[in-house]
């Protein structure tokens, strides 16, 4: 939406280009302008009539369903997004009561996404699906069963899809769900024009998107010069020995994993996450170390980790990076 309106804006300013002398160069940077703001539009149109967007998030025996709203980067419309549940002991949270949640089994769920589906015959994403959790962890487990359902219905292509990741080889081949490649995902045509690449996720108490993110959750900004994302997943992963015994040392400081609260869903229990944001010099000495959040409810844990940070050598460049780290412990 803000790129929408920023395209807009400037095609305006082009449209008094016209009339007005503007310096050499000018003309190129509305002519792509145009281009892309033209691209946007055909993508959109594409989306409309050939796709529909299916989106699953699954979360404490609920099941929300998104459908029929692509191009959409903001808390899902009611109109398109259904809730199921066959809980009926506790209190729904918040995000559920803004919709209609209607009781259902999981079966039931299967039932309805395979009419959905059969609706949709000839869409070209009429065989994919976006599954999503709130977080990542072995819970997925459990409905090996409803998405062995939801491939017998026709769902071939199912993305397991985490917060900012997408779940790993080894869980794909335990669900016996294929993981197509990177590749093999950027040449359908829904995600080529950008149909369905977001998925569903909790925050503030309400549903909204999430944009989708590469495997790695690590964010770096970097100039011109050799450094590269995977040299700093090599290091990571290589000092990572190091970050779990900080975690070991303040195990009997650090709050139960079942009292740490997520507030994108504050009723499920969640692995404990400390996200370091720093500086690497051109040098590849680490500088301006800061904790970016937290959920350790342990200051001289999170300091741990961050002085851990400090030590690390990257390689060199010819430009600083900026890079967000997020480290994860799982349950003990």
């Amino acid at each position: 939406m803000v790129r929408l309106v920023f395209t807009i804006l400037l095609l305006n300013v082009a449209l008094f280009a016209q009339e007005a002398h503007l310096p050499d160069g000018f003309e190129d940077i509305f002519e792509t302008i145009a281009k892309d703001a033209e691209k946007l539009r055909i993508n959109k149109k594409f989306c409309e009539a050939n796709t529909y967007g299916m989106n699953v998030l699954v979360l404490d025996g609920y099941f929300v369903v998104k459908y029929n709203q692509p191009f959409s980067v903001t808390t899902v419309d009611v109109l398109n997004t259904r809730i199921f549940t066959s809980d009926t002991t506790r209190e729904r949270p918040v995000w559920a009561r803004v919709y209609n949640v209607v009781q259902a089994s999981p079966d039931s769920v299967v039932h309805f996404l395979k009419e959905l589906r059969k609706n949709n015959a000839g869409k070209v994403d009429q065989n994919e699906l976006n599954f999503s959790f709130p977080y990542q962890d072995e819970s997925i487990y459990k409905y090996k069963k409803f998405l062995g359902k939801l491939k017998a219905a026709g769902f071939t292509k199912i993305r397991l899809l985490a917060r900012h990741e997408e779940f790993g080889a080894e869980v794909y081949r335990k669900l016996q769900l294929k993981k197509y490649s990177k590749k093999e995902i950027e040449s359908r045509e829904s995600i080529k024009h950008r149909c369905n690449t977001s998925w569903l996720r909790i925050t503030d108490s309400h549903l909204s998107f999430s944009a989708y993110k590469s495997i790695s959750q690590i964010e770096m900004v970097v100039g011109k010069g050799t450094r590269s994302i995977k040299g700093v997943l090599d290091v990571v992963s290589k000092n990572r020995p190091q970050v779990d015994e900080i975690q070991k040392k303040f195990a009997k400081f650090l709050p139960r994993l079942k009292d740490v609260k997520n507030p994108e869903h504050p009723d499920a229990p969640v692995q404990i996450e400390v996200f370091v944001k720093f500086t690497i010099d051109p040098d590849g000495k680490v500088t301006k170390v800061e904790k970016q959040s937290s959920n350790s409810e342990n200051e001289e844990f999170d300091q741990a980790i961050c002085d851990e940070v400090a030590t690390w050598t990257f390689e060199k460049a010819d430009f600083e990076s900026k890079v967000t780290v997020p480290f994860k412990f799982k349950k003990k």
